[in-house]
């Protein structure tokens, strides 16, 4: 199924570049489906149909402003990534509208005039942070279901991280996992016991908090 990704800037021409940009085989392998918006009531209509998978969304708007287009999109579809883009700041304003963007949920933000293959690259990575998440959420829900692990992973780096899950669970090691706040930990600790064959791999489960120095 190809990914669905929804441009929304006022500037019909830079709209048509990034579609032709999305579609360049010399840019990616990969096949969309775009959708254009040039205003907010367009988002607004879209909102109404299908979920898309990656928003490209311009800062100002006609119509509305796109801090509130974005908290907009994220509560009708939270798992859905949005790429902020903005070539009208500069300097300390860029870096605080950067830091707003992250604060309602934006996946990253963009400077325009934006190099094509810098473009795809971000749509590609956000595109693998969405369905690592959904993956991430069908193993939670299919080892509560079933206590077993049989979901179909689309990200290589899921894929990579079962495949490494399943040759464990047949040996008797001990295992470490390590990583940042929501990855996984604990998907991936559950997966492991309940693939392990002979069912006595032990879990201890802890949390390690970071204090900041002169705390």
């Amino acid at each position: 199924m190809k990914a669905r990704i929804l441009v929304v800037d006022d500037q019909k021409d830079l709209r048509g570049q990034i579609v032709m940009a999305l579609s360049d085989p010399r840019l990616t392998s990969e096949e969309y489906e775009v959708l254009q918006a040039g205003d907010v009531s367009e988002v607004k209509q879209l909102l109404n149909g299908p979920e898309v998978d990656v928003v490209l969304l311009d800062l100002i708007l006609p119509g509305g402003d796109g801090f509130e287009v974005l908290s907009t999109i994220k509560k009708k579809w939270p798992d859905t990534e949005v790429i902020l883009m903005t070539g009208q700041l500069d300097g300390e304003d860029k870096i605080a509208a950067a830091v707003e963007a992250v604060k309602r949920g934006a996946f990253h933000f963009l400077s325009k005039p934006f190099a094509w293959a810098n473009l795809i690259v971000t749509v590609q990575r956000a595109l693998e942070h969405k369905r690592a998440k959904e993956e991430r959420r069908t193993l939670r829900e299919e080892l509560v279901a079933s206590g077993g692990i049989r979901p179909v992973f689309k990200s290589a780096a899921m894929r990579a991280v079962i495949a490494m899950v399943e040759k464990i669970a047949s040996s008797e090691v001990s295992v470490f996992i390590t990583g940042e706040t929501g990855t996984g930990k604990e998907v991936i600790c559950n997966a492991l016991h309940a693939l392990t064959s002979t069912r006595k791999r032990t879990t201890y489960k802890s949390k390690i908090v970071q204090r900041s120095q002169g705390n």
